[in-house]
Parts: structure tokens; C-alpha cells; sequence
């Protein structure tokens, strides 16, 4: 054989063993670690092996699940609305709260092994939609941006609104034990469902309220909503409190527990773009372009280093052969 025949199939044999290689990596990235233990022992809810407890509850059986209704245009009892983008003051004061609460975010994101925001294009797998319903900083996090009671609109391609809600109702059902784990395809629909009610009861138009789904929905998140040991500072900073009674945030302040007069610093007295907020329009823009960059740097990394691993195999082989 001689050496341009051999260079010509090893270059094939790469070719084809990267393009497996790019095949895999997306479904590998879905697999989280072990989850370690977290501060607030009294909220945390440990998933050492997701797999395991993943696939056992996808076995309970369906009847124990409300039903998913569909909005449509016809209906009378659940109208179908068109979604709409996040305006410039909702979408700067979720990106003050990103901004205000980025190290919460990423301790959420190091638990779940995924970004729910900002949104990267990916859907979460069952594993990690279980732990981003178990984990102390995302449901800290939740918390926050349901307390911040946004409309329901798209920001960078995402529901936030009715994901954050469902991932809410989600940990109400596994602390109480009163559902099954949803499976990563019923966490879309359910995650749809949602965006579909919010979008029609704000049109003021049937929106599916006396479905059992909704009322599942209003029950759990009510609980959330006076969840004492979160709340939401003036400021968007979101805080949790410690078993020792002291606040916490993921920066590592603590702050002395603040008396209930304190009605600013109360959960639940925040509101999307509330003139009260003591973060400048700035640092919104730069929490969202840094997110932007951050985003946009993944794919251009990938593609250098299989460039720079063909480059090398390359020069190899012609070394050898000389």
C-alpha cells in the first residue's frame, strides 16, 4: 500500500470517529455528578444516584398524573393565546436579578449540570429537572423570579416565567411526595402547558382554571410563595435563611435576621420593574452581554480543539511515513 493510500483511509478513520465522537457528546453532558450536601440541611433534598431514582419513578404508573389539556383557538374553557417577547423593562430586570444573584445561579447550574438561564437551546434531561427540583440554590432562585411575579413572555427563546413555576410545582411534589418525578418529555409539556394558561388568564380568556393540572399548579405554588426561609431584597437579591437563623447568599454574606417590620426586605413585596430597585440599568446590559459571550464562546471552543486534534494527526503520520 503505498503512502498516499494509507494517509487516505487513516484521514476517513478520523473523519468518521469525529463525527461519532460529536454524536455522543450531547447526550454525554446530560449526565449529572453526584450532588453534594447543602447548606440548608432542612431544604435539601440529595440525589446521589439521578439515574437510578430517574428511572424508577418514570415506572409509576400514569393514571397517578393530571392530564395535559390543550389550548386551542376554538375552545371554550382554554383559548389559545400568541406568545409574546419579554419587553425592555421585563427583560432588564431579569437580567438585574441574574446579575444581583449570579453566584446563586451558578451553584444551581454546578448541582443540575444545566443552564436554565440564560437559556442555551438545550432541553434538561429527567435527571436534571430532578435536580434542579431538589437543589437549595435553584429553588432559592425559583423562588426569587416567582416572587418577581414577571408576565408571562419569551426571553432569549424561553418561557421563564412558566419554567420557573413548574420546576417550583415540581419540588413541592417530591418534598411532599405527592407525584411522581416527570419524565424530561412531560417536563416540556407540562412546561408548555403553563405558558398556554399564564398567556390566557393575562389575555382574560379561558385558561384551563378548572382543570385538575391548575389546581395542582395553584396549590403548590401558594406554598412557595410563603416559603419564610426565602425572600427577595429590594434589590433583587435573593437570600435564604440558615438553620443558625441568619441570612444567606450565595456571595457569602450573612446578614442578621431582619424583623417582619422590615417590610421592604419581606419575600413576596418585589415586582418586575419596580422603581424602588436599587441596580442601575447598566448593570443589567452587562449581565446580559457577558452571558451573550459566554453563550456564543462554547461551540467556537469545540470546533478549535478538533482542528487543532486533526492538525496534529496529520503532522504525525506524515513524520512517520518520511
Amino acid at each position: 500500500m503505498t503512502t498516499t493510500s494509507m494517509l487516505s483511509l487513516l484521514l476517513l478513520f478520523l473523519v468518521a470517529q469525529v463525527r461519532a465522537s460529536g454524536s455522543d457528546s450531547s447526550f454525554g453532558a446530560s449526565e449529572p455528578p453526584t450532588v453534594g450536601t447543602e447548606v440548608n440541611a432542612t431544604a435539601n433534598t440529595t440525589a446521589s444516584t439521578p439515574s437510578t431514582s430517574a428511572s424508577s419513578d418514570s415506572t409509576s404508573p400514569e393514571e397517578t398524573l393530571a392530564p395535559i389539556d390543550t389550548a386551542s383557538s376554538t375552545s371554550s374553557t382554554f383559548q389559545l393565546v400568541d406568545s409574546v417577547d419579554c419587553n425592555s423593562t421585563v427583560s432588564s430586570t431579569i437580567y438585574v436579578i441574574y446579575n444581583k444573584n449570579r453566584a446563586l445561579f451558578d451553584v444551581c447550574v454546578s448541582d443540575a449540570q444545566y443552564q436554565i438561564f440564560p437559556f442555551l437551546g438545550t432541553k434538561p434531561s429527567t435527571a436534571q429537572v430532578e435536580d434542579m427540583a431538589s437543589s437549595t440554590s435553584c429553588i432559592a432562585v425559583f423562588t426569587g423570579v416567582l416572587l418577581a411575579d414577571f408576565p408571562q413572555c419569551t426571553i432569549s427563546g424561553f418561557p421563564l416565567k412558566a419554567a420557573v413555576e413548574t420546576l417550583l410545582k415540581i419540588h413541592v411534589d417530591q418534598v411532599n411526595g405527592w407525584a411522581a418525578l416527570p419524565t424530561a418529555e412531560r417536563f416540556q409539556e407540562m412546561m408548555s402547558w403553563r405558558r398556554c394558561v399564564n398567556l390566557a388568564k393575562e389575555a382574560g380568556v379561558p385558561y384551563d382554571s378548572d382543570s385538575e393540572l391548575y389546581a395542582e399548579y395553584e396549590e403548590n405554588l401558594d406554598i412557595a410563595r410563603s416559603n419564610s426561609s426565602i425572600r427577595v431584597l429590594s434589590n433583587y437579591q435573593v437570600e435564604y435563611q440558615l438553620a443558625s437563623g441568619s441570612w444567606y447568599d450565595a456571595d457569602g454574606e450573612d446578614d442578621e435576621v431582619v424583623g417582619s417590620t422590615g417590610s421592604d426586605d419581606t419575600a413576596g413585596t418585589v415586582s418586575a420593574g419596580d422603581g424602588s430597585s436599587e441596580v442601575s440599568d447598566s448593570e443589567a446590559s452587562n449581565a446580559e452581554e457577558n452571558s451573550t459571550a459566554a453563550g456564543n464562546a462554547a461551540p467556537s471552543v469545540a470546533a478549535h480543539g478538533v482542528a487543532t486534534a486533526i492538525t496534529g494527526f496529520l503532522l504525525s503520520v506524515f513524520l512517520m511515513t518520511a
